[in-house]
């Protein structure tokens, strides 16, 4: 979730900075006014989108991700303690930011109750007897007709008409909203205030359109300026930032070659909430051969342990049978059934397992499996072999016969790989030096022209079992075979 909002906070800071230093000042103000609600909507699903969708996909990587093991197996890693205490801090300031807009609220509901309807021609209004600012929510407007003049309230009704007829009331909450869940961000607030001074340009222009004088109106603005507020989460008359309302009604509107800024930045800006994401998809492909041949090399040997395992000890030898009497019938002797055998009884031992040094090499194709070794024992039964996760080796790596150290490219991709051995012990160390004391891994990818056999290497008979199906494979340098290549 850190990750998320962090992204989230980061696309919303970059559309204000976009809308601050690159349109404030052009006069397209209802392109503005959806560039801002477009940004606000890009920060919050920008983080959620997945780049691979754009990218070219590969389906051999996908292949082996279909195939993990079972990654349950694995102890579960917990949450440090810094994110757990960031994120109650997070919620903490929801709550508060979301109790105060809920107060907001329920003061709006106390004085829209206290109101009065009245036509002003073809207008309703909501008349309080409060000392208020005239604004408008949602499509009603509130006034106090007492507090102004005939003149001014043609205006001022005029004004909040405009407000209502586009619906600026949900741009407000919708800035209310980012407030709520980005409190933390002073760029969330700057945007809030961005919607709400662009929407008084907006009416501005509409009022100015009309017909009405623009010293007059600007005239009525300073006069109303000094009554407060009724609420913050509705269309005031009386907007902050007058000066800069007033000199963008006098401003000369902006050349339509300006338009071409819109498409920039918009490109700028879609480029960069991808960019966010595309390094998830990257890492994955980069990285997918070194796990492949991490995962290979640190699971094929075990600490010595006590593993307990069930013998069943053979059944007890058949008493001789008796001769009872025997009654003939018809000249024939009946004899009796055998008695019932005793039941088995199972005896419980323990097998001090030793570390099993068998390379195992495998394609990088197929199904990534727990490599497992079975042992027959005196009296049936059979001790198993397991991997041990906590093996970490440096070994070295060696792609096409070429040394790359203790770590493979990292623009190796396993749907490139051909096949995977893995050396171990003396015999690597013979034949790569003291450098390869942790093992060797040899990587041959499919444009390898050369050849990569191992005509010297010991053989070693293995049994592995893969999805069910248990294979002998025998030699160093024998893939491991799956269920899907014996088809």
């Amino acid at each position: 979730m850190l990750i998320y909002l962090l992204k989230a906070n980061i696309v919303l800071v970059l559309f204000y900075l976009a809308y601050r230093f690159g349109l404030r000042r052009l006069t397209f103000y209802t392109l503005n006014r959806f560039f801002l609600i477009g940004g606000i909507v890009c920060a919050a699903a920008g983080p959620l989108i997945d780049p691979s969708v754009f990218i070219q996909q590969h389906h051999g990587l996908n292949a082996v991700a279909e195939t993990l093991p079972d990654l349950s197996m694995f102890k579960r890693v917990e949450k440090p303690l810094i994110h757990v205490v960031l994120e109650y801090i997070f919620w903490g300031g929801v709550g508060v930011m979301l109790t105060r807009l809920v107060i907001q609220l329920l003061s709006l509901l106390n004085l829209h109750r206290n109101t009065t309807k009245t036509l002003y021609g073809k207008e309703q209004l909501r008349v309080t007897e409060r000392h208020v600012n005239p604004f408008s929510f949602m499509r009603n407007i509130y006034i106090n007709p007492s507090l102004h003049s005939n003149e001014e309230l043609v205006s001022i009704i005029r004004h909040e008409q405009v407000h209502v007829r586009q619906w600026h009331t949900l741009d407000v909450l919708l800035g209310e909203l980012i407030r709520i869940f980005y409190w933390f961000n002073p760029g969330a607030w700057l945007m809030s205030t961005a919607i709400r001074e662009n929407l008084e340009f907006i009416t501005d222009r509409c009022i100015l359109q009309q017909g009405m004088d623009a010293k007059a109106y600007q005239y009525n603005l300073i006069k109303v300026s000094g009554i407060p507020y009724a609420t913050a989460i509705a269309n005031n008359f009386n907007f902050s930032h007058l000066k800069q309302r007033i000199m963008m009604m006098n401003k000369r509107r902006s050349s339509r070659y300006h338009l071409v800024r819109y498409v920039v930045l918009g490109a700028i800006m879609g480029l960069a909430v991808l960019s966010l994401n595309f390094t998830r998809a990257a890492v994955k492909a980069e990285t997918s051969a070194r796990h492949i041949a991490t995962m290979f090399f640190q699971y094929d040997t075990v600490k010595p342990a006590y593993v307990p395992y069930s013998v069943p000890p053979p059944p007890p030898p058949v008493p001789p049978a008796t001769s009872p009497a025997v009654k003939p019938v018809k000249g024939k002797a009946v004899p009796p059934p055998p008695p019932p055998a005793a039941p088995a009884q199972p005896v419980v031992e323990d097998i001090k397992m030793e570390p099993v040094t068998t390379p195992i090499p495998a394609t990088a194709m197929g199904s990534l499996v727990e490599d497992v070794e079975e042992t027959p024992l005196p009296g049936g039964g059979v001790a198993l072999r397991k991997i041990n996760p906590d093996v970490k080796m440096k070994p070295v790596f060696y792609i096409d016969g070429i040394r790359y150290g203790v770590e493979p490219p990292p623009d190796l991709n396993s749907y490139d790989i051909s096949y995977i051995n893995v050396f171990k012990g003396e015999s690597a160390v013979k034949l790569y030096g003291s450098e390869a004391r942790d093992g060797a891994i040899l990587i041959y990818t499919k444009a390898y022209k050369g050849d990569a056999s191992m005509k010297n290497a010991q053989p070693v008979k293995t049994v592995t079992t893969v999805d069910g199906v248990k294979i002998q494979t025998t030699g160093t340098n024998a893939p491991v075979k799956t269920a899907e290549n014996n088809k």
